[in-house]
């Protein structure tokens, strides 16, 4: 979308039609972030940490008045300023202590995955434990 419009001058409003009623809003702060950072930004998020004293700073300068959310967010590099607001809310909820480092998500295990995790432990710590027990057996017969 970004290249669309910024490399083949499509207007924002053919944009969004072609990509189901896009919103010209996030669309537009897509290509803010598109034309800071290129399109490697867009490319490699999985290795990306967001860094707590990061996360204040930004949040103290939102919250001062310095900046508003999307340049906040665009000036990180976020990939949507929501997730700038989702830590403003954190802080205002919980403080400083709600605001953590945040990995990408590779280093999330989805849930399915988690008890497939979990059932494969298990069953390697029975196997373990039967062949040892066959093991026994084995010495123990004459």
């Amino acid at each position: 979308m970004c290249e669309d419009h910024v490399l083949r001058g499509k207007s924002l409003s053919h944009i969004s039609k072609d990509n189901g009623d896009y919103d010209i809003i996030n669309l537009q702060y897509l290509i803010n972030l598109y034309k800071k950072f290129g399109k490697e930004d867009f490319l490699n998020r999985e290795d990306i940490v967001y860094y707590r004293d990061t996360k204040l700073l930004a949040i103290s300068r939102v919250l001062s008045g310095k900046e508003s959310l999307r340049s906040g967010a665009l000036y990180l590099g976020l990939p949507d300023p929501t997730i700038l607001g989702g830590w403003m809310k954190a802080y205002k909820a919980k403080g400083e202590t709600g605001i953590q480092d945040t990995y990408s998500r590779k280093n999330y295990v989805l849930k399915d995955e988690r008890v497939r995790l979990i059932v494969d432990k298990k069953l390697a710590e029975e196997n373990e434990r039967l062949k040892e027990e066959i093991e026994y057996l084995k010495n123990r017969t004459p």
